[in-house]
């Protein structure tokens, strides 16, 4: 029998949100009592600032609200999650509550496929991500795949942890989800978005040349869709995506209540790390963050990032782009970067050399961004002989090294910044002197 909308919270999905509370309502702090969850912090449950700690109550025998005694009635968690993700349409909540907790909706919503705002129903993401892992494991055309990942020195466990799959051919996949008993609506739905994953005329579709299959997770590790790869390594289109995957709107697989991020720049370098064992990373999916990437890393909570990019040349560019861009758009954020030993090209292949704790090694020693701007321009200005350039280019190269102190929001960032780039441009410490001074003067006249 068809549960009904309020039948499949109550059921299936509250006691999912309760017994992962401290996870999926990082803003409360929540902490274990013996029949709930009392918050840590002084917000308030209808989302408020209040001036008092510890007055939310989540209790075992009322999962469906959130009770404050600064309030005058509980908060339905209905209520809050709405206000909370700015959604107001019901389809919108529900969708967001199968997404949070990731229990499936009830069979056959009605809820049209072609409706969903480029989200394929979640259980048939699911039943496609377990056959393409069966796949994987068991298919005899999926040798090479298994070698190949063999080869990057991937064990039989990492590759379970990694949720890898393998696509034999996408008739092969809707078949499956058929026999299920999936709507062919939803299935038809799904195909599309895989036939549709085409970059250019000459790209061979997905699960042709491109079968090792990468989940891709959002909040709450909600399936998202899937990144498919090829194996040649020549290929200039080396990961096709589904379409629906909005990398440019958040950054994928992302840690809900993470404060302190590290962002690698391949979906295998995070998932190797996660695989074994370092939560708290990102795949950037690339060599550029998107401004809208940028907005949403300081809407949720994150305190510190480090910068693990790969060690070639795109990867070094994409650092410093990124740096600037952090720093001029997320003050509130603490950069860090971290540099690969030069034997290694990524995050992926030094984890699988090394280990995690080399990797932990790394990120811990990573520096901050001033000292990372100064490294940078030093190393540059070591290809010139600054005693025999004339006094305009030296002006130049001041010019050029003061304006990025303007960036620098941090008081150790500027500080070493400063310092470092003394020892090159000795005019450089005078901007620590007459920013100080000018701190004094606006002091004097307040």
């Amino acid at each position: 029998m068809t549960k009904t909308v309020s039948e499949w919270l109550d059921s299936d999905v509250y006691p999912v949100l309760f017994a992962k509370a401290d996870h999926d309502f990082p803003e409360f702090g929540f902490r274990r009592l013996h029949n709930g969850w009392i918050s840590t912090t002084t917000i308030k449950a209808d989302g408020s600032k209040g001036s008092q700690r510890g007055k939310v109550y989540f209790y075992e025998n009322a999962k469906h609200c959130l009770k404050d005694y600064r309030l005058d009635k509980p908060v339905s968690l209905w209520r809050y999650i709405a206000a909370r993700e700015g959604l107001n349409d019901n389809r919108e909540i529900v969708q967001f509550f199968s997404r949070l907790s990731g229990v499936p909706l009830p069979d056959r919503p009605a809820i049209a496929p072609e409706k969903l705002k480029n989200s394929v129903h979640p259980a048939v993401l699911k039943s496609a991500q377990q056959y393409m892992q069966g796949c994987l494991q068991w298919a005899e055309e999926a040798e090479p795949t298994r070698k190949y990942l063999r080869s990057r020195g991937y064990s039989t466990d990492d590759i379970q942890a990694m949720q890898l799959g393998f696509l034999p051919n996408q008739e092969c996949l809707k078949a499956h989800l058929l026999a299920e008993g999936h709507s062919p609506a939803c299935v038809k739905y799904f195909a599309r978005k895989l036939l549709a994953a085409k970059q250019k005329d000459s790209t061979p579709p997905i699960g042709a040349s491109h079968q090792l299959m990468l989940p891709c997770f959002g909040e709450s590790q909600r399936l998202e869709g899937f990144t498919f790869r090829a194996l040649q390594p020549d290929r200039s289109d080396k990961y096709l995506n589904m379409v629906g995957l909005k990398k440019s709107l958040s950054l994928l697989d992302f840690p809900r209540g993470t404060q302190d991020l590290t962002v690698v720049e391949g979906v295998f370098d995070a998932k190797l790390a996660k695989a074994r064992g370092f939560e708290a990373v990102v795949p950037l999916n690339g060599t550029h963050l998107a401004t809208k990437q940028v907005k949403d890393i300081t809407g949720k909570g994150v305190r510190q990032i480090t910068l693990c990019l790969d060690n070639d040349e795109p990867g070094q560019k994409a650092t410093f782009h990124i740096a600037r861009r952090l720093c001029q758009h997320c003050s509130d954020v603490r950069l860090f970067v971290a540099k690969l030993p030069d034997d290694f090209n990524d995050a992926d292949e030094l984890i699988s050399t090394l280990g995690i704790e080399t990797f932990r090694d790394v990120i811990d020693t990573a520096v901050n961004a001033g000292q990372y701007f100064a490294d940078v321009f030093k190393k540059r200005l070591e290809t010139y002989e600054l005693d025999a350039v004339n006094p305009k280019e030296r002006d130049q190269w001041f010019e050029f090294c003061s304006g990025f102190a303007a960036i620098l929001k941090h008081p150790q960032d500027l500080h070493d910044y400063v310092n470092s780039m003394s020892e090159v441009l000795p005019a450089m410490a005078y901007i620590q002197l007459s920013m100080a001074e000018r701190a004094r003067e606006l002091q004097s006249i307040g």
